[in-house]
């Protein structure tokens, strides 16, 4: 709410305080964490509080539990969209009119970054963080930092210009985050070799992935801020 009260742009857009539960004529019972409106566009949203992750086991189960996360708001997107018309009445209770044909958007929403930032089976996962990004309407994609503090801008995304726009982009930015893109493009697979030491023992071989930035990319936008 406090992020889409200062959007200049998403005035018109609205999210629930609470979560809802919605129970469908003949179907079960759905308990909606999240769910906003912009425009034509619905975001049904999975919100999930885990502990970060800080050994191998703890990072195994923080995956099970985020990909348990989208098989549910899959669920209850498609009982969403299956029922549309209960839904539309059940948010009339709530004070909130939605258009007769609406898009549903199922997101997974996180507290921390990891397990974050791409789509699995269909479904976005974001941290808050890209969710509030978002309703600001643009990012800063390169900053510059002067040696007396200040830090000037050398480059924006903007987001969208007007809430149809907002409602159009929605479901590309959160399923790819563009602020993601100077990371997942130039993150490397490579393979390690596991010699053996005796003749008893054994070889192997494991896959690690490293990050290799773009220099080329960053070199040329401060050569355009330079020129400015």
């Amino acid at each position: 709410n406090q992020c889409i009260a200062s959007s200049p742009l998403l005035n018109g857009a609205k999210v629930l305080e609470n979560g809802i539960n919605f129970r469908p004529p003949e179907d079960r019972e759905e308990q909606i964490d999240v769910v906003l409106i912009i425009g034509d566009l619905v975001i049904i949203g999975e919100a999930k509080c885990i502990l970060h992750p800080a050994e191998a086991k703890q990072i195994a189960m923080h995956r099970k539990t985020v990909i348990d996360a989208v098989s549910q708001v899959k669920r209850k997107a498609m009982s969403v969209e299956k029922h549309s018309a209960a839904f539309r009445s059940r948010l009339g209770q709530l004070g909130i009119e939605l258009p007769e044909v609406f898009i549903v958007l199922p997101v997974v929403i996180l507290n921390g970054a990891i397990h974050t930032g791409f789509e699995l089976n269909g479904v976005p996962i974001i941290d808050m963080y890209m969710f509030n990004v978002f309703f600001r309407g643009e990012f800063v994609e390169t900053a510059l930092k002067h040696a007396n503090g200040g830090i000037e801008h050398i480059n924006k995304r903007i987001l969208y210009s007007d809430a149809n726009e907002a409602a159009k982009n929605a479901p590309s930015y959160f399923r790819a985050p563009p602020q993601m893109e100077i990371i997942s493009k130039d993150i490397r697979a490579r393979l390690l070799p596991i010699p053996k030491v005796s003749d008893k023992d054994w070889t192997g071989i494991y896959l690690t992935f490293d990050f290799v930035p773009d220099v080329e990319h960053l070199r040329g936008l401060f050569q355009n801020f330079n020129q400015k």
